[in-house]
């Protein structure tokens, strides 16, 4: 298809770059792309209202932008923010949040809401991650291709955390071929894949709880962050004595909760996770909270959770979100407060 010469005008969710012909045509860009850089791009699709494309060459490169420091950054695409330092990014990373609430919720959206977001930046940039996902093939791991089935030899992964990223080539050696999560502790660097019953150790200092998860059970990866946002939730609800924690996972805010003297309804949709999380509650002496295994996209738990009448509830869905939500919150006459976990902010702005 056609090669075209175009500036970025801004990035917008999962890091495109848009840019404008003349004639006013959005054209989305394929990251990684910086704002202000002026690319020649091949357009490998045409929408009816708008072009995407893939940068051929960058003709004018942003002034923030660095050399990757990962050598499978061209084939993975697994970290593209990774050609700026990370306190550009952050910026960047606002400008994008600012612009998808914007657009999604620009009927119901208070702009002044805009000025309050609060960025709270991760202590470290790369290796953070405890949980990952890898391909093995012939006792190696592999990544696939950015868009693509090509499976690619693994030497390391600078997101994950360095006893886990660099224990992929003996970890994959006692592994069949397929894919895996795979995950470490970060209290003793120990690292396990979902194939395996070893339980792995997750602390939240600020509650004094330990966790003991298998390395298939959920759990947020970026551990480290993980504990500031555990503490901003339980801040915000330090009102409030019953608590409904939808989407619960294991228990990442509802035992830290209970340790806090609230009641809790856990409610997860997995009964591995609920089981790890009622393991957890016992294991802590922790009696304020109730693990139910219930899939929410049904209407017989809100019942439950309706019995329960909470004043409060979290809200923490996969990546998918909860597009039903609306028909069911209804039921819960008494919830004054609403916390909300996103990790696809234009799917949360369609739940909303």
């Amino acid at each position: 298809m056609d090669n075209l010469i175009v500036r970025i005008e801004k990035l917008i969710w999962r890091g495109r770059g848009l840019a404008r012909l003349d004639s006013g045509q959005v054209i989305l860009v394929d990251p990684p792309v910086l704002p202000s850089e002026l690319v020649q791009v091949k357009i490998f699709k045409k929408n009816r209202d708008f072009l995407q494309g893939k940068i051929h060459k960058i003709i004018e490169s942003s002034p923030i932008r660095r050399l990757h420091p990962c050598e499978h950054s061209r084939l993975c695409g697994g970290c593209t923010f990774g050609i700026a330092p990370n306190s550009q990014i952050l910026k960047i990373k606002k400008k994008i949040l600012i612009d998808a609430l914007t657009r999604h919720l620009k009927k119901s959206l208070n702009p002044d809401l805009l000025d309050k977001i609060e960025l709270i930046p991760s202590r470290k940039s790369w290796r953070y991650r405890f949980r990952g996902q890898i391909y093995v093939h012939k006792k190696k791991p592999h990544f696939k291709k950015l868009g693509s089935n090509e499976l690619v030899r693994l030497n390391d992964c600078l997101l994950l955390a360095t006893t886990l990223g660099q224990g992929l080539n003996k970890l994959a050696s006692h592994m069949p071929n397929g894919r895996f999560i795979v995950a470490a502790s970060p209290e003793d660097g120990r690292i396990a894949w979902q194939g395996q019953k070893t339980l792995l150790d997750f602390s939240l200092p600020e509650f004094n709880i330990k966790l003991h998860l298998p390395a298939h059970i959920f759990f947020q990866a970026h551990w480290l962050q993980n504990q500031a946002l555990v503490s901003l939730v339980v801040e915000e609800l330090r009102h409030y004595t019953r608590i409904a924690d939808l989407y619960a996972g294991a228990g990442n805010f509802s035992l830290p909760l209970a340790r806090s003297g609230h009641r809790v309804l856990a409610v997860e949709g997995s009964q591995e996770a609920a089981q790890a999380g009622k393991f957890n509650a016992r294991k802590l002496g922790l009696n304020l909270v109730e693990f139910r295994a219930h899939d929410l996209r049904k209407k017989d738990p809100w019942q439950k959770v309706k019995n329960f009448d909470p004043q409060a509830v979290i809200i923490d869905p996969p990546r998918t979100g909860t597009p039903d939500l609306w028909k069911k919150i209804g039921y819960l006459t008494n919830v004054e407060k609403m916390v909300w976990i996103s990790c696809d902010v234009v799917n949360t702005c369609r739940d909303i």
